[in-house]
């Protein structure tokens, strides 16, 4: 089971959609027991990470800001609580699932600036999703312009003119009408055969 945290913005680095994919396994791992507030800041860690670049244009980890006094008017509770769960994510960690860093989650890189450890591997989950969501669009819009959407009938144009009827109220002579205009007409003999 998955649960699922989004938030849009737009940033200076092009990354134009923060999202975050919440595990089940969040809540069942090394953080049991850590308190509320350490569940509330990963999900925020996670929606609100921004990618670093290599020289290369490839990913190649992630950065996000946690400014205590902003967390503790958005969490709710104390600054120095916020600041405790801040530290206790960039303390090692041995019974993390990670081995990475000693199984810290951040590394402190200024005074609001965090390396989120295993960025790249969240990252890898976000564009994973976003082909899936990508690939879905594309099969909806062929479906679609084939005539083969897989979620109801085909339709052509007598019967969206028939439908729209219905729903703009007209008069049941008109459905009949596009109904008789579109049902195949009997064709004539031949008059050089007899019958």
């Amino acid at each position: 089971m998955t649960y699922r945290l989004t938030i849009d913005y737009i940033s200076d680095m092009n990354y134009d959609k923060g999202y975050g994919k919440i595990f089940a396994t969040m809540y069942t791992g090394s953080m049991v027991g850590s308190g509320a507030i350490m569940f509330a800041l990963w999900p925020y860690v996670i929606a609100n990470m921004l990618p670093e670049y290599g020289e290369n244009g490839k990913i190649i980890g992630g950065r996000v800001e946690l400014n205590p006094k902003l967390l503790s008017a958005i969490f709710g509770e104390l600054e120095e609580d916020i600041e405790g769960a801040i530290k206790k994510c960039c303390d090692a960690d041995a019974e993390s699932r990670s081995e990475d860093e000693d199984g810290r989650k951040l590394i402190k890189r200024g005074q609001y600036e965090y390396d989120v450890v295993n960025f790249v591997k969240y990252n890898q989950i976000r564009q994973k999703e976003k082909r899936k969501e990508s690939n879905r669009k594309a099969q909806a819009a062929f479906r679609a312009r084939k005539g083969q959407n897989k979620n109801g009938p085909r339709y052509d144009g007598a019967a969206r003119r028939f439908e729209q009827s219905i729903i703009n109220g007209e008069p049941t002579e008109v459905q009949d009408k596009i109904v008789e205009e579109t049902l195949p007409q009997p064709k004539e003999p031949p008059e050089d055969i007899p019958f």
